[in-house]
């Protein structure tokens, strides 16, 4: 068997929030003892407008926006793990339905391991919202750290 690491790369997922930082640095603990290639990504939605007719999406200047504003924070976290000692370390990012893309791009990318942060949801709150993270545990064909909430 060659001697190549675990986990050469380490996908994780990010909604910018504290759970996600925690993924993060759990993530760049992992890159750096295994020696893995690392990437932030992060999913948003397709913006647009819901009316009575249905769903309207946003114009491409929208989109230009959001994607602009979400690669300046990607960058803002890509440094960050530099910083934590990460030294290959990319961003991308992508539209639509979080976990499945998670997942889709996972695969596609030959990832050995997806990190996610976790919020804490339970009860009818976590029932209704779902749960990014146990989408992206139950559908992965990687395996997959879920770093918890502890607020």
């Amino acid at each position: 068997m060659a001697n190549t690491p675990a986990f050469s790369q380490i996908l994780v997922a990010t909604d910018f929030s504290e759970p996600s930082r925690k993924a993060l640095e759990v993530a760049a603990d992992l890159a750096r003892h295994y020696g893995s290639k690392m990437t932030i990504l992060h999913v948003y939605p397709v913006p647009g407008y819901v009316l009575p007719e249905g769903f309207i999406a946003a114009g491409p200047d929208v989109l230009v926006e959001v994607e602009n504003r979400t690669r300046k924070t990607l960058e803002e976290w890509q440094a960050d793990t530099v910083k934590l000692g990460v030294t290959d370390v990319n961003i991308t990012t992508a539209i639509g339905n979080a976990a499945p893309e998670i997942v889709r791009i996972a695969k596609a990318g030959g990832y050995g391991l997806i990190v996610v942060g976790t919020h804490g949801r339970t009860g009818f709150t976590g029932f209704v919202l779902g749960s990014v993270a146990s989408k992206v545990v139950t559908t992965s064909d990687c395996p997959v750290v879920t770093v918890p909430y502890r607020g």
